[in-house]
């Protein structure tokens, strides 16, 4: 078995060795576990997080966190962009007709229905299977574990003000976030106790949440130019940290951000563009016709595979009770 190959066994085996086999339960279960590990390796890293965005011109493109190896995956241009992490899937709302699309992270096996209204916004709580998204002045929620269909879908939130543009969600504290406009609002993910959180903005779009550090960014117009500005989530504490940027479809509707690497993405002058959470070293990391008029844009993390986890677990009883027979 595994241990043979890391532990010595029979006559020239090693005092030392035998004790810790034969009356360490730990160390067995710890050596499975290991083996384990380099067996599933592999499978985990194949499936690392990736950066999805959409143009007014193309399909959804697939890249990694650095902008190499971009791939189109197919499908219409998007507008917003979420991922369902637990699933292995993306959804998006299109650019044109406000469809709700789902596919796989590699773009196969797609499907859409056509919401009441035009969607918008989109946003996805993988962990309790929920995804929301807006149209017009509405926000609707449907479970993820209901078939793919229009009719299984619940209101929540009608705000009488201008069209919402983008969703994000603070799951840590229970949060929902948009633009409409000139305002940030929030509210629970039920719908109640709406607040206005950042006011007179000019045509607030983009949307994205640090909720362990307790930021928000967006995206606005400010003097013919665009930046991109944040604050603390209740609003306070406002700064511009990309200031003068020009998104070549005037607007600039997609921000994401990569809490573990420390970086913002955005669009500007049909670049993809990138920097530190804090508008530092700003940087080009792709510019061709994959980049021009961009839209949404998401960073996507799927969780290891069911079988990654089995194998894991099987590997590690097998070397236990291996070590039980010794």
């Amino acid at each position: 078995m595994f241990t043979d190959l890391l532990v010595p066994r029979g006559p020239r085996a090693s005092g030392i060795a035998k004790k810790a086999l034969n009356e360490s339960p730990t160390y067995s279960l710890t050596v499975g576990l290991v083996i384990a590990y380099v067996l599933v390796a592999p499978i985990s890293s194949s499936r690392a997080e990736s950066l999805y965005w959409g143009t007014a011109l193309t399909s959804i493109t697939r890249a990694n966190l650095q902008g190499t190896n971009a791939t189109f995956l197919g499908g219409a241009s998007a507008w917003a962009i979420a991922g369902d992490s637990q699933a292995s899937k993306i959804y998006s709302t299109t650019y044109i007709g406000g469809i709700i699309s789902r596919t796989n992270l590699d773009g196969s096996n797609g499907a859409g229905f056509t919401p009441p209204g035009f969607a918008r916004g989109i946003a996805v709580d993988s962990d309790a299977r929920t995804l929301y998204w807006s149209q017009a002045d509405e926000i609707w929620s449907w479970s993820l574990d209901d078939p793919f269909v229009p009719f299984f879908r619940q209101q929540l939130i009608t705000t009488g003000s201008s069209q919402i543009e983008n969703l994000a969600l603070d799951v840590l504290n229970g949060k929902m976030y948009w633009t409409d406009g000139g305002t940030i609002t929030r509210a629970n993910l039920d719908g109640t106790e709406l607040q206005s959180v950042v006011t007179n903005l000019t045509n607030s779009m983009a949307l994205a949440l640090d909720a362990a550090a307790g930021k928000i960014y967006w995206s606005h117009s400010a003097g013919g130019d665009w930046q991109i500005s944040r604050a603390n989530l209740d609003g306070t504490n406002p700064e511009v940290i990309l200031p003068q940027l020009a998104p070549g479809i005037g607007i600039l509707p997609g921000i994401a951000l990569d809490l573990d690497g420390g970086k913002i993405y955005y669009s500007s002058h049909d670049s993809l563009m990138w920097a530190n959470l804090d508008g530092t070293d700003s940087e080009t990391l792709l510019d061709d016709f994959r980049t021009a008029a961009m839209l949404g844009i998401a960073i996507v993390v799927p969780e290891p595979s069911s079988f990654a986890l089995g194998a894991l677990g099987l590997i590690g009883l097998v070397v236990w009770r291996r070590r039980k027979r010794c």
